[in-house]
């Protein structure tokens, strides 16, 4: 499963490319203010997913996707983002980072 936030590119735009490039993985829509994941968002999230993880057929948590900057057009600032690593990395998930908005 590849957790992101449910502003995000990958899960608005991207037409299921997340899925179809990696073997299935569904996207795990977070919350969070101003496009940005809530570090207790993902915490939640992880620890709801922690009882499925030895399930054969269930979808196991290996990616947290951010966007930077995000659609809302803020920056995460170091420290969440350290965080939200720190986070992430602690239950074992790897760690994308989407950007390059650039204007048209």
């Amino acid at each position: 499963a590849v957790f992101c936030h449910r502003l995000s590119h990958i899960r608005l735009w991207q037409c299921g490319a997340v899925a179809f490039y990696s073997g299935g993985a569904p996207l795990q829509p977070l919350g969070g203010e101003d496009g940005k994941v809530c570090a207790s968002e993902l915490a939640r999230a992880l620890q709801s997913a922690a009882p499925l993880a030895a399930a054969p057929y269930a979808h196991r948590p290996s990616l947290l996707s951010l966007t930077q900057p995000t659609e809302a057009g803020t920056l995460y600032t170091g420290a969440e983002l350290k965080a939200l690593c720190a986070l992430a990395h602690k239950h074992g998930l790897l760690v994308h980072m989407d950007g390059a908005r650039l204007p048209n």
